[in-house]
This record gives structure tokens, sequence and C-alpha cells, in this order.
């Protein structure tokens, strides 16, 4: 009786949630590639180190980085930053596992306001 039920109740549930779970992650996969692609190349992003005892001491300063036409047409980027607003942000959840990678996207809509994050 219970090699039954396993066999006609559990694993069929047990396979379709792992194809939804499967679904799930191939549709969030566009997104965490936009993510990474502005985390790692596009964001104006500067690693300070603050400490010595880790290599993960350090902390992201974002800058703005605006585009402005000049005398040609063609436009170059601006980076902001002198007498612009400074915003502090400390990300939460654990100084152990937690990933500064995270706060990239308040940093990237911040940083369009001309706020340096």
């Amino acid at each position: 009786m219970n090699i039954s039920r396993l066999l006609c109740w559990t694993v069929p549930i047990f396979l379709w949630n792992g194809f939804r779970l499967l679904l799930f992650v191939v549709s969030l996969t566009p997104g965490f590639f936009r993510f990474a692609w502005y985390y790692t190349v596009s964001a104006d992003r500067v690693s300070v180190r603050y400490g010595q005892e880790s290599i993960r001491q350090t902390l992201d300063v974002y800058r703005s980085a605006k585009r402005v036409p000049d005398e040609a047409g063609e436009h170059k980027c601006l980076l902001t930053g002198v007498n612009s607003p400074v915003l502090v942000f400390y990300t939460g959840g654990g100084w152990i596992i937690g990933y500064k990678m995270w706060g990239s996207l308040l940093a990237r809509a911040l940083t369009a306001a001309g706020i340096v994050v």
C-alpha cells in the first residue's frame, strides 16, 4: 500500500514541483544577467578597503554618470560627485553571508538622481 501511494501520488507531485521550480528559475535568469552586467561592467563603482583582517572588508561607492553631448555632438560620460548628496546604505541580513551586490539595485536608482551611494 505504501509503495503504490509513493509511486502514484508522491512522485508525480515531486516531479511537478521540480518542473515549476525550473520554470521559475528560467524566467528569472534574464533579470539576473542584467543585474550582474550592471554590477560588474556598467556601474561606476569603486571598491574601498576599510580593514586588513579579511578580503571581504570592502565597501562599494557608486557615483552617478550622466551622459552629456559635447561640441561634436557625441555623448560623453560626465561623472558627478562633487557637491552631490551622499547616502550611506548598510545591507542587512547577515554580516557573514551578506553579499554587497544586493545594494547595487538601490545604488542604480539613486545614482540616476545624482546621489552618491
